[in-house]
């Protein structure tokens, strides 16, 4: 039980940190759907991929991180975006391979990369 209790407290606690004010959770694919039940933008139910603006049913989208998990991106409907399958994973190897090139880069240079990327949004 007490885990239980504890567990909820916790789960609350997250929700009160989500900047839309949603109440948002772990399960972001539960978030966005809430959050845009119609469509992206309201389309019959359809959702646009922001990557070929192609329109899928909700059974087809993936739902993407804008920024990713992986570099502390929320699952807030703010940082969600519906993508097709290709274009989410195109993201993602494109993402994959700037780690990897970051990783062989001189720390110097890659402080002065991140101050480029903070300036310019990337």
């Amino acid at each position: 039980f007490f885990f239980a209790f504890t567990m909820g407290n916790e789960e609350r606690a997250k929700q009160n940190k989500c900047p839309c004010g949603r109440g948002c959770t772990k399960q972001y694919r539960t978030n966005f759907q809430r959050a845009y039940p119609s469509g992206w933008p309201s389309n019959n139910g359809k959702y646009k991929c922001v990557g070929c603006n192609q329109h899928f049913a909700w059974d087809n989208i993936q739902i993407d991180h804008i920024k990713p998990q992986a570099k502390d991106g929320l699952n807030c409907v703010r940082n969600l975006q519906p993508m097709c399958g290709p274009c989410n994973r195109r993201k993602t190897d494109e993402y994959r391979l700037k780690e990897k090139v970051k990783r062989r880069v001189p720390p110097e240079a890659r402080r002065m990369l991140e101050k480029v990327e903070g300036v310019f949004g990337h």
